[in-house]
């Protein structure tokens, strides 16, 4: 479970007592967001690397975190906030999307992969069908191999898992609407359409 707030500007930084009172309530493993605004910029970077350090305190599972600069990984700004928390795995988030071609997408996935405490890239697998989108994630899975894991997101639907689960090796999937009520990101997380969702993406059969 991903714990972030302002979801209308594709997620920040969650309260600590916020994420303080689900992990003594929730025993779902938590991921939590570390981003201050709504961008890809590491500005505040000590401030950054704080929040990395008080939340991998907590008990949780990871943290989710990712940084662009001048269309590339800022890997500078990644490994500052890495080494405040250097026990706590982590998502590098849909900043990944944020790059501009496949070609810089690629670049950044060979980066990433040198950091070991990245387990994880959240993407939506760039424009187009979900076959072309499964098509490039399946790539990107290839490269990574078992190193870490593509994890399927933004706007995913039930249609999506199921081409993913035909044609690519990507079995992580990340959803938010599709698992409220109503249907957007004012809605309520609710079980029925979790279970609903699994059963039209095929992932009970």
């Amino acid at each position: 479970m991903e714990l972030v707030r302002e979801l209308d500007q594709d997620g920040l930084t969650p309260a600590f007592d916020l994420v303080q009172s689900i992990a003594a309530e929730v025993p779902l493993p938590l991921r939590v967001m570390v981003r201050e605004k709504n961008d890809f910029a590491a500005e505040n970077l000590d401030g950054l690397a704080e929040l990395a350090r008080r939340f991998s305190e907590m008990p949780i599972d990871g943290l989710v975190v990712g940084f662009l600069r001048n269309g590339q990984v800022d890997r500078s700004a990644l490994r500052t906030v890495l080494e405040a928390a250097p026990q706590t795995t982590i998502t590098f988030h849909r900043a990944f999307d944020a790059l501009e071609s496949d070609q810089q997408r690629e670049t950044a996935l060979g980066e990433l992969l040198e950091f070991p405490k990245i387990d994880h890239i959240l993407t939506s697998g760039g424009g187009g069908s979900w076959e072309e989108r499964a098509a490039r994630m399946d790539r990107w899975q290839q490269t990574a191999g078992d190193r870490l894991s593509i994890l399927a997101g933004g706007g995913m639907a039930a249609e999506g898992v199921r081409v993913l689960r035909a044609e690519s090796i990507v079995r992580e999937y990340h959803i938010g609407r599709a698992a409220r009520t109503p249907d957007s990101l004012e809605g309520r997380v609710d079980s029925e359409k979790v279970r609903a969702f699994r059963r039209e993406a095929g992932l009970d059969e």
